[in-house]
């Protein structure tokens, strides 16, 4: 039960980023080509963990963003554009799982699951 529960929650997750985000298309700078970010290491994680990540020729602003399973941002970090790594502290967090998501000019790249535990 709890297993349907958290699966739930995680699609009501996803389609609500779906709904939010515009309509992908094939234009130049379409971010989603060009844009990656590698799991977080270690994972799981206990008081802080790395990405390595390439943002695109386009990027203006990115962030990666922590959010807990009922969607609430928990950690937002602002990514430094000239840089490809970075490492969150997320020693505020509780033990458990989070999505951690790659925005880039707006729109969310990537969203996969991170590990929290003590």
């Amino acid at each position: 039960m709890k297993q349907l529960l958290l699966l739930f929650l995680f699609a009501v997750l996803i389609s609500t980023q779906a709904a939010s985000q515009p309509p992908v298309g094939l234009h130049a700078d379409d971010q989603a080509s060009r844009a990656w970010i590698s799991s977080p290491r270690p994972n799981p994680a206990s008081v802080s963990t790395t990405f390595e990540f390439s943002l695109g020729d386009n990027a203006n602003d990115a962030r990666i963003l922590i959010r807990n399973l009922t969607g609430i941002i928990e950690i937002a970090q602002v990514l430094d554009i000239a840089t490809s790594k970075q490492t969150i502290d997320i020693s505020s967090l509780r033990q458990g799982m989070y999505l951690y998501s790659l925005e880039v000019n707006g729109r969310i790249i990537h969203t996969q699951k991170l590990v929290v535990g003590r």
